[in-house]
């Protein structure tokens, strides 16, 4: 009798636990996202270091970023993580300098490194607009995968004058969602780190495939960067391999730099930066033509111009810089870019440089003090009245600063964590936008 108790008391011992998974479960999904509870640091090492990958605060002293490597093999290839976070933003507490006169006063759209949100705010840190959207209620299919990272945030937006937002989901996919962040339309395509939209509304962006490519590696699959071009309402007009145009090119050659192992190098490209070129200043080259397309190749430290319509790339170049990001063509035919390694690991900076002679015209490499610092990621943009936009990714920064190198406008990540909030969220990109932009919709 006693044998026959015990195994009834087992046997709901077990039922009740797997009803609080189940119900556990549900509660994280609900609430998890609305409210920016960091559910999983539960599951830390430590009571201070949250789970996942956090940036020190400037404002705690930090300095060198603290990682936990969640990711499996493939994770690792195709996506970046940026798990948990903590409140909500507040006004104003997270502006650490403004000064508005020789500030481009316009709105600021940006991502955290916390949650899958996107954030619209003006000058002083004024919250106006909040998108937020799980990639669960997109393709459920990655509830496999959830505490992986890959559908934690939005790796990169681009905000139409309507409201409407198109976001990329890190190596899954990309949606456009509404005012009121529901859903458009979606493509899972293998998006990842960036995106252009040009004049007629088609939408420039790069993708990847993990697959066997024989003209590499025979044995082992690899990531394989496209450009992929779709129309405004997701439908894919051109796919191309950015491998293809390589082979198809004179500068085929540059691809016996492939440095292929049995891990980290398989993603060989590592392709973050996609922008077209308006052709301003093609009397001075031809690769300069309207309608080529500049590329930051972060695996090989190089960027390359290709041709779609002939499927070849028609310029490339390696410089002084080493897994860079965000390189643009500006207005006075330079180059601006953010240099994240070229000085050290722990040293970063942003370069104008001349791209016919590699002469650096323009550089800011923080202070002594507070060494510009983001050894992946990082963005930067030059704003209309010459200032330059530096988001200082893993720090959860962004600095304003004029042509004389001053400081003008700086703001924090408020999303922080830790006992004394020592972590900050990173910010994937802060855009500037212009102080025409349309805000009806609001």
């Amino acid at each position: 009798m006693k044998t026959k108790n015990n195994m009834f008391l087992i046997c709901i011992m077990f039922l009740i636990l797997f009803l609080g998974i189940i119900f556990g479960g549900i509660i994280q999904e609900n609430f998890r996202i609305k409210y920016r509870i960091n559910i999983y640091r539960i599951f830390s090492f430590s009571n201070s270091e949250p789970f996942g990958e956090w940036g020190n605060s400037r404002t705690t002293g930090g300095g060198v970023s603290k990682k936990i490597n969640l990711q499996n093999e493939i994770n690792k290839l195709e996506s970046i993580g940026y798990l948990s976070g903590s409140q909500a933003p507040s006004a104003n507490e997270n502006i650490i300098f403004y000064n508005k006169e020789k500030s481009y006063n316009g709105l600021n759209l940006w991502t955290s490194g916390h949650a899958p949100v996107a954030y619209l705010m003006d000058m002083n840190g004024k919250l106006l607009h909040t998108w937020m959207l799980n990639i669960t209620d997109v393709w459920s299919r990655f509830k496999l995968l959830k505490g992986l990272g890959a559908d934690e945030y939005f790796r990169r937006v681009h905000l139409f004058e309507n409201g409407d937002l198109l976001v990329i989901f890190e190596g899954k996919g990309i949606v456009k969602i509404n005012k009121d962040s529901k859903v458009i339309w979606e493509k899972q395509n293998g998006a990842h780190h960036d995106l252009f939209v040009n004049d007629s509304g088609q939408i420039y962006l790069l993708t990847r495939k993990a697959h066997i490519v024989e003209k590499v590696r025979s044995d082992m699959p690899i990531l394989e960067d496209f450009i992929t071009v779709l129309d405004e309402n997701g439908n894919e007009i051109k796919k191309v391999s950015i491998l293809k145009m390589f082979y198809n090119s004179d500068y085929a050659s540059l691809l016996k730099s492939f440095r292929i192992n049995e891990r980290a190098n398989r993603d060989i490209f590592h392709t973050n930066t996609i922008e077209m070129l308006d052709g301003a200043f093609s009397n001075k080259a031809n690769w300069l033509q309207k309608g080529n397309v500049l590329l930051s190749i972060l695996g090989m430290s190089m960027l390359c111009v290709v041709n779609l319509e002939q499927e070849k790339v028609v310029w490339a170049q390696t410089g002084f810089w080493y897994a860079q990001h965000e390189p643009v063509l500006l207005d006075n035919g330079n180059m601006l870019l953010f240099d994240n390694q070229g000085i050290s690991k722990d040293n970063a900076r942003v370069v104008e440089y001349n791209p016919f002679t590699l002469s650096v015209e323009w550089s800011y490499a923080g202070t002594k003090d507070i060494p510009l610092h983001s050894w992946k990621l990082g963005s930067s943009a030059r704003l209309k009245n010459g200032n330059t936009l530096i988001s200082e990714t893993i720090h959860g920064r962004v600095l304003e600063l004029t042509s004389d190198k001053k400081i003008v406008w700086e703001f924090i990540n408020p999303n922080k964590a830790g006992e004394n909030e020592e972590f900050v969220a990173y910010i994937p990109e802060l855009i500037r936008l212009d102080p025409d932009f349309p805000t009806d919709w609001l």
